[in-house]
């Protein structure tokens, strides 16, 4: 049997492909390995600790409306697929990543790659305020905007990467529902505006959002 050897124009595409979603997974499990981290900062009660006049963002024990609910199942079915893609309006391909999160990919590496989950146990990490404070360490010019509608309360956000030195804007968002979060990652290489990127973000959100009804 003959094997041929894929072109070196079909080796450099993958190579490319691997990176976009290599970077997206890195970004996303670094905010998340800070969540532990921050929790554990933002919770001493060091009295020496000098003050100053800005304010620490709260840490979100669950609310009492969402504080027993329980995480949702397999974020990544065919169900909540067909909703990210009709978000995306793009032809999109969907694997299930190493920690459990539902990964979406673009044949064209410029395109959306990322990913969407659950994190878990979130409440005693810090919850819903710490992991913000993780997604700003991980950008710059981070702009955040509230969603209405979705779990105790929501945002979307976009900013530039301070890994390496993009010039793409990187999204996300986040849900509270006390116990648990329900999170999207998002990255791409076409210059794509912030509210378009905030769209898709929230969409996403939106989408996965039902599992937990």
């Amino acid at each position: 049997m003959l094997h041929t050897r894929p072109s070196s124009s079909s080796r450099v595409r993958l190579h490319q492909r691997s990176v976009g979603r290599s970077f997206a997974n890195r970004m996303a499990v670094a905010v998340l390995a800070t969540l532990p981290l921050l929790a554990s900062c933002a919770n001493s009660n060091d009295t020496n600790a000098p003050t100053t006049g800005s304010s620490v963002p709260s840490i979100s024990a669950g609310s009492e409306s969402g504080g027993e609910s329980s995480a949702p199942g397999d974020l990544c079915s065919k169900e909540i697929q067909d909703k990210v893609k009709d978000v995306i309006a793009k032809p999109v391909t969907f694997s299930v990543g190493p920690t459990g999160d539902c990964e979406i990919s673009q044949d064209d590496p410029r395109g959306l790659q990322g990913s969407f989950g659950t994190v878990e146990n979130a409440s005693t990490n810090g919850g819903y305020d710490t992991y913000l404070t993780g997604i700003e360490a991980t950008m710059d010019q981070v702009s955040k905007v509230q969603v209405a509608g979705l779990g105790d309360q929501a945002v979307v956000f976009t900013g530039l990467p301070k890994m390496g030195s993009g010039e793409n804007f990187m999204a996300g968002g986040v849900t509270d529902h006390g116990t648990y979060l329900l999170q999207v990652t998002l990255t791409q290489g076409k210059g794509m505006a912030r509210p378009d990127l905030e769209a898709v973000a929230e969409g996403i959100l939106r989408a996965i959002d039902t599992a937990s009804s």
